[in-house]
């Protein structure tokens, strides 16, 4: 199953998450997290896949093509990948539908909601004061969703998060060696998770630190392979300070 594409746009994506972040971070901060700040802030994003739209198209022919491939497999794995791709659309549809629960209606989907309530970022009051205190790589967004739009659309963002770790993880295996079983075994291990379906139902913010630390361990592996460039240094370097 070929995935150096998804790969490719796992990474430019989780970096744009990091970097519409860092924007977001700079307008909560002048009180400005209201909607026309904000789709200013989107705008080079949309510009940003319209140049690389042919990217997008690629996946519709590497979807059927790795649809092709699966056909030939044996049942058994057939019935392992259906199963898995109908756990991931359940935890797609569990993080839109489901409300929000534990931490989450303790904190990751309260604060971004004074916030986008405010426009202002600041400190959350009472004792969750210090979770408030330290990076915020998806609260922010969960911010600005909320201003666009509704809450359940911004605890849905978590499941595009979480399907970017799966495919760095599956990249991870392929640098190690495996080949089609090893890599569909990986996403069956990783979406019949119980912990991870619970972070992703819930809108868990650290699905994000650990999407941010697969993409390093893959690029870390990466820059020991016959490609002399130093650009899997530098994306490793740049999602280990991330996560």
């Amino acid at each position: 199953l070929n995935n150096n594409l998804l790969i490719l746009l796992a990474s430019m994506f989780l970096t744009g998450t990091a970097l519409v972040s860092i924007l977001l971070t700079f307008l909560g901060l002048l009180g400005q997290l209201k909607q026309i700040p904000i789709i200013l802030v989107l705008i080079p994003g949309i510009i940003g896949v319209g140049l690389n739209i042919k990217s997008v198209f690629k996946l519709k022919k590497l979807f059927f093509n790795n649809i092709n491939l699966l056909l030939k497999m044996p049942l058994w794995l057939i019935i392992i990948c259906s199963f898995t791709i109908l756990l991931a659309i359940g935890t797609g549809l569990g993080a839109l539908i489901l409300p929000p629960k534990g931490d989450a209606a303790a904190f990751y989907m309260v604060y971004p909601k004074i916030i986008a309530t405010t426009g202002l970022l600041e400190p959350m009051q009472g004792p969750f004061y210090f979770f408030s205190s330290i990076g915020l790589p998806v609260e922010l967004h969960y911010t600005a969703l909320m201003v666009l739009g509704d809450g359940q659309a911004a605890k849905f963002l978590i499941f595009s998060i979480a399907l970017s770790a799966g495919v760095m993880l599956s990249g991870i295996v392929r640098e190690c060696g495996g080949k089609n079983i090893a890599v569909i075994i990986t996403w069956s291990m990783l979406l019949s998770s119980v912990t991870f379906h619970h972070y992703i139902y819930d809108g868990k913010v650290d699905l994000a630190a650990a999407a941010y630390g697969l993409t390093a361990v893959y690029w870390t592996l990466k820059s020991f392979g016959k490609n002399n460039s130093l650009m899997p240094f530098v994306l490793s370097g740049w999602f280990v300070g991330l996560a």
